[in-house]
């Protein structure tokens, strides 16, 4: 939605620095053209310069645009993450040791982040999977600090890999689609996954830790 805004009040100050060029110069306006900060009289070629024309505005000029958001859009992203863990048989313990993540979408306006958004997502769904837990006792938080509620670090991040692959089908003149919610919603499965392929034991509750891997592996001896 901020890109169509934006888009939208670009267009809107577009069209009012032709508005003042055509005031100020005598130029028609349906002969004007904005391109790399001028606008351009295509009749005659001659042109003035962003900067010049705002001089002349006491208020300078501004661009609005507004747009609500659709209660649904026909457009979304989709996604697939892999991840490798070692499993020590022996205590349950979990060593996530890769994880790669491939995500299709749209038109890509920030680069770096989208792959941010992208790699936040996975670090916070890591911590999800193996070491996040809100400790409750007769309903009440009893972590008393985040040392007791362990976010992930450096050290418990692996290799990430990440493939973005762009498309022309999104939302609005770019044609963007969101990133925000799918990057953190699919470590835990994979992970989980990755462990009941090591392991052979199906972990259904979080943050799967090593005592409930050490529990299932020995639930029948």
């Amino acid at each position: 939605m901020i890109s169509i805004a934006g888009h939208l009040a670009s267009q809107d100050l577009i069209k009012k620095s032709k508005d003042m060029a055509a005031e100020f110069l005598g130029w028609d306006q349906e002969a004007l053209q904005v391109e790399l900060g001028q606008v351009i009289n295509t009749v005659n070629a001659e042109s003035i310069s962003f900067s010049d024309l705002v001089s002349r505005i006491p208020d300078g000029l501004t661009g609005y645009g507004d747009t609500k958001e659709a209660p649904s859009s026909p457009f979304t992203s989709f996604a697939a993450h892999v991840a490798e863990v070692q499993v020590d048989p022996d205590t349950g313990a979990v060593s996530l040791l890769k994880y790669t993540a491939v995500h299709e979408t749209g038109t890509i306006l920030n680069p770096v982040g989208f792959n941010g958004q992208i790699e936040g997502g996975i670090i916070q769904g890591i911590g999800q999977a193996l070491t996040e837990i809100i400790q409750l006792e007769e309903g009440q938080v009893i972590n008393p600090s985040l040392a007791e509620y362990k976010l992930p670090t450096v050290k418990d991040i692996p290799e990430l890999t990440i493939h973005v692959i762009e498309s022309p089908e999104g939302n609005g003149p770019y044609k963007i689609r969101g990133i925000g919610d799918m990057p953190i919603s699919l470590p835990s499965a994979a992970i989980a996954n990755a462990i009941f392929d090591a392991a052979k034991v199906r972990i259904t509750e979080l943050p799967i830790d090593s005592r409930a891997i050490h529990t299932a592996l020995n639930k029948d001896k």
